[in-house]
């Protein structure tokens, strides 16, 4: 058909017609059940369902035309925001503080045996602060029970006077270092109450560190070790390695027994008197764990080395695969095998028949999942590698990339370390060297020992405010239950595992910095989804960066399950892997900034979800994200719904450089509503995976749901999924097609430069939006101005589509009369533009990636 010149006509519907509502969107059942982490109230599910049958109730509501329904979503949107600002639980906390004075101090010079009521020791050093934690969690529990009995004898106690006018009890640490042995637990005798939270607070304007290791000091050079072992001729040792005198006497037996020779041996000559040693078993460390995970990590001024690799930087790749004695797969065309025996190129590993420890960290088969194995061989004749099981459970393939560690010969760039597990000696190559044999001016390096720093279990009504939390092997903090609890404005760095892995109700982490964590940021599992009650636990305004150091894939900067939970206002960025990762129904993910995320996977999304049909009701809004392409720039993805996820909004979202900036991978009832694309390579993909190769996912839901009468374990069909998702409750009823994406809605979106459909470069290039999905989608309203044409909204099936071509002037032009700056990456929709979608919401681009103040909320 003949081209239309482009004068950017505002696109209209071609197919308008009304249409049932693509979900009761029931996040009003949070209005009435959001945080409280000071008044601890909670309504009860059948509160809940109450209010969100009063909200909806009415056949008319489910007739509502897809216009209506947009505008239906903003309201809801905008109801629940204000209502999750006005509890944000820290100013309220801010507000008991100041009502408050401590009930007990701790500091690095107090005494135990002292009251704990002053801040500092007094002059004749008869009383101060305690000086553990321990300490006060007892002082802390015998308040606490003296309340208890002043209130089940009605008696009038001492304590009460004290006491009588606090809002909290408040134990404030003060600065210092604070090495813990063995993670610092609370039971559910360490609980507040609603009405009297207890607060664990570092002093404002202090820094208070909570570390999971122990401080190494005890370290040299090989040359300084060999002159230290002929000086034992004379029962003396060097003092800059051991400075005092019981040291030198209670380690002169394991200094002698010492052997340095393998070192000597391994260590490339040029660098060897820039690695330092450390005896470990010298020091009273004999547990490193495990080089794959878990394992002994070492700080260095307060940032990771990592252990020795080869290469540096990057990856090797699989040459060829064993095909004698192995087992071949295939996997729709694209073939590996079972066993981990393979050939590689670099005649570098043929060097390492010394080391006694190797591993391999790969991507082996797919490119969003890896491990590590310990290796069996390495076959010089044939240049094999082998591998012990278990082998990966998806196979390997060539090309494939991955590198060796744990390797002593390979220390050979600063910031490396080796830990020689079967004689308990540390090497490290420091990123920076000593300025003085001064031990005073030794620089920190620290070991982590320890697997959690705090562990609560059923506790509630406890606050966590301002601490450094680090050198952790695992978690941590860790919340298993319980009720109210609050971890702010706290930074947690340097840990093995994930910074805060929590699971409860009402729980909020608000204003903290995690970053270099060995595998996600926070991990947040709360509410039933058997009943579909609310866990309101909220992630509020934490930046999070530079995390899965060690496990590389999902391992997300935020991870929430359950129903009903808060993300928001958080920033996300420098990851290899997602940024946001959810499961689990009803939840509201807004205003938060991720970028440069993926960076060393491909299929995979910056925010991911998947596989699950009975998993719905998530709203994603007002989220920014840019400069996603994934490893090598071969592709992922934006907002991923993976494997028929669906029922799952896309609302007033920015992307900017996204490689498939939103997908529905096969998936029903989801939204992708007025959001802007900026240079995203496509904006959109959509399949109908389940009508093809991804089938057999669907089949064994359906042989469940006429076997066992659920799919995925829920009752998708009873009360409450029935009254919540009512298309959920029809969808296998006779007549319908459940395995096809039905009732997909793409709406007053903008789309500038880049593509819409199409994706030209990396993973799955052609169609995006694919031919066999389109019959089962709507669009409407669409502004699309891309690289190569002006896109009317897509056709059925079969039909023809009107598409303009511009020229690289014209769209120039174009763009910078839609943005107010778009040089400057203010990519808001000028209030004047004329050619917007009818009824484009202009979206907040200002609040997005910010932490909420008080005067912000007020606003």
């Amino acid at each position: 058909m003949q081209k239309k010149q482009f004068e950017f006509i505002l696109l209209k519907d071609r197919y308008q017609k009304n249409l049932k509502c693509f979900g009761r969107l029931i996040f009003l059942i949070l209005l009435g059940g959001l945080l409280n982490i000071i008044d601890g109230t909670s309504p009860s599910i059948n509160q809940l369902q109450a209010e969100e049958s009063a909200t909806n109730d009415s056949d008319a509501f489910l007739q509502t035309s897809l216009s209506d329904e947009y505008a239906l979503i903003f309201q809801k949107i905008e109801n629940l925001e204000n209502a999750y600002a006005k509890e944000i639980a820290f100013f309220k906390l801010e507000s008991h503080l100041n009502e408050s004075k401590p009930t007990f101090y701790i500091a690095t010079n107090g005494n135990d045996s002292w009251s704990g009521k002053l801040a500092e020791p007094n002059a004749d050093c008869s009383d101060g602060p305690f000086a553990t934690f321990a300490r006060a969690q007892r002082g802390i529990r015998d308040i606490c029970q003296q309340m208890i009995q002043a209130q089940s004898t009605a008696e009038s106690m001492t304590i009460d006077s004290e006491f009588i006018n606090q809002k909290a009890l408040i134990v404030l640490v003060r600065g210092g270092i604070y090495e813990f042995t063995a993670p610092f637990e609370l039971t559910e005798e360490d609980s507040g109450k609603a009405t009297l939270p207890i607060i664990w607070k570092a002093a404002e304007g202090e820094e208070v560190r909570l570390v999971g290791g122990k401080y190494l000091s005890h370290f040299a050079t090989l040359k300084e070790m060999e002159k230290s072992q002929n000086s034992l001729k004379n029962e003396s040792v060097d003092k800059t390695i051991f400075p005092s005198k019981a040291d030198s006497l209670n380690k002169l037996n394991i200094l002698k027994k010492t052997d340095i020779s393998k070192a000597k041996k391994e260590l490339n000559p040029e660098i060897q008197e820039k690695i330092l040693y450390c005896d470990l078993k010298a020091e009273g460390i004999n547990d490193y764990g495990s080089p794959a995970e878990n394992g002994a990590e070492i700080f260095y001024e307060q940032k990771p080395l990592h252990l020795s690799r080869y290469p540096n930087q990057g990856f090797l790749k699989i040459k060829s695969l064993t095909t004698e004695g192995t087992t071949p797969i295939d996997v729709r065309g694209t073939k590996g095998i079972v066993e981990g025996s393979f050939q590689f190129d670099d005649n570098r590993l043929l060097n390492w028949e010394a080391e006694d420890d190797i591993w391999v960290h790969g991507y082996w088969f797919w490119d969003w999942s890896e491990q590590r194995h310990k290796v069996e061989s390495i076959d010089s004749s044939s240049k094999t590698l082998n591998v012990l099981p278990p082998f990966h459970s998806y196979g390997y393939r060539v090309g494939q990339w991955f590198y060796a560690f744990n390797l002593l010969s390979e220390i050979d760039e600063p910031g490396e370390f080796y830990i020689d597990r079967n004689n308990g000696i540390l090497y490290f190559y420091p990123p920076q060297q000593n300025k003085s044999n001064d031990s005073s001016e030794k620089p920190e390096v620290v070991i982590s020992i320890i697997p959690n720093i705090i562990k609560m279990k059923n506790v509630s009504n406890i606050v966590w405010d301002g601490f450094i939390f680090e050198a952790a092997r695992q978690d941590a903090i860790v919340i298993d239950g319980g009720n109210n609890n609050l971890i702010s404005r706290c930074s947690i760095r340097n840990i093995g595992g994930t910074g805060i892995s929590a699971n409860g109700f009402n729980h909020e982490i608000f204003d903290c910095h995690l970053y270099q964590c060995g595998r996600g940021g926070i991990n947040m599992n709360g509410g039933d989804r058997t009943t579909l009650m609310p866990g309101n636990n909220r992630i509020i305004g934490n930046r999070i960066h530079d995390f899965g150091r060690i496990q590389r894939v999902y391992a997300a900067g935020i991870q929430i399950g359950g129903v009903g939970n808060y993300v928001g206002y958080n920033q996300i960025y420098d990851a290899p892997h997602m940024g946001i990762g959810f499961g689990g129904n009803d939840h509201l993910i807004e205003f938060n900034e991720i970028s440069n995320v993926c960076f060393e996977s491909n299929d995979a999304g910056a925010v991911y979800t998947g596989r699950n049909w009975t998993m719905r009701g998530t709203i994603l809004c007002f989220n920014y994200l840019h400069d996603i392409t994934g490893f090598e720039n071969q592709g992922c993805v934006g907002i991923y719904f993976d494997d028929m996820f669906s029922s799952a909004d896309i609302v007033g979202n920015l992307f900017k450089n996204v490689t498939r900036a939103t997908f529905l991978g096969g998936g029903r009832d989801c939204g992708i509503f007025n959001n802007i694309f900026v240079d995203c390579q496509p904006a959109l993909h959509i399949d109908a995976r389940a009508l093809g190769w991804a089938h057999y996912h669907a089949d064994s839901w359906l042989e469940e749901a006429q076997e066992k009468k659920t799919i995925s374990g829920i009752k998708w069909n009873k009360p409450p999924y029935s009254d919540r998702y009512p298309k959920l409750a029809t969808m296998l009823e006779s007549g319908k097609t459940p395995k096809a994406p039905e009732g997909n809605y793409i709406a007053n979106n903008i789309c500038v430069g880049g593509t819409w459909d199409i994706n030209k470069k990396g993973q799955w290039q052609g169609d995006s939006v694919q031919n066999d999905a389109r019959p089962y989608l709507t669009f409407e309203n669409n502004l699309v101005l891309t690289e190569d044409s002006v896109l009317m909204p897509f056709p059925k099936q079969g039909q023809d589509d009107d598409r303009s071509v511009l020229t690289d002037n014209q769209a120039s032009k174009e763009r910078n009369k839609l943005f107010i700056d778009p040089e400057n990456n203010n990519f808001q929709i000028r209030t004047d533009y004329p050619h917007c979608p009818n009824g484009f919401h202009f979206l907040p681009l200002e609040k997005i990636g910010c932490c909420p103040t008080s005067e912000t909320i007020e606003k």
